[in-house]
């Protein structure tokens, strides 16, 4: 997130509070982050690398966490090892830890429970781009239409946000 889309959120949220006359929704992560909250946030670190591979990283945050998971043992069973990252904080976004924490081929996927272009992906390709020149970097976010209400899981595999989906995605993404 850079200042100015940071200054642009807390103006948004001054209007809503402040100014609006009608209905607001704020929404706040439901959590849920399966497993993997043995590597909550504690000040010192800004990521947690859950698995080492050679291949690809995947990178992640919040609920995605154990669908990454899930998708990298998905993909080690078909010969493909994926390092996958957990990031305990977006704010700042630690650049410089994951250009450090890449894989040995520096193919990035980010899978994001957001709307396109509202993500961090862009932010991060662009530090990237800067830290390491040679870093690809790819993602899966909610894009741009409805969500409908419904349980999680079927959610997931309706975004293509589940393990079976991130998992084809990155052969995909390796294939190009």
């Amino acid at each position: 997130l850079t200042p100015a889309s940071l200054a642009e959120q807390r103006g948004m949220l001054r209007w809503a509070v402040e100014e609006c006359q009608g209905p607001v929704a704020i929404r706040y992560p439901r959590g849920g982050e399966g497993a993997y909250t043995e590597s909550a946030w504690n000040g010192a670190r800004h990521v947690a690398v859950l698995r080492q591979g050679k291949d690809v990283t995947l990178l992640s945050y919040g609920g995605l966490t154990g669908n990454m998971m899930q998708a990298a043992e998905r993909l080690s069973q078909q010969g493909i090892e994926a390092t996958v990252l957990r990031l305990l904080t977006v704010s700042p976004l630690p650049s410089q830890e994951i250009a450090d924490l890449l894989s040995e081929h520096p193919v990035l996927i980010i899978a994001e429970e957001v709307c396109g272009g509202s993500g961090i992906r862009e932010a991060l390709a662009w530090d990237l781009a800067r830290l390491r020149p040679d870093c690809r970097v790819e993602g899966i976010d909610l894009g741009h239409r409805f969500v409908p209400h419904g349980a999680l899981p079927a959610l997931y595999q309706f975004c293509g946000l589940d393990q079976e989906s991130i998992a084809a995605y990155t052969r995909e993404v390796l294939g190009r």
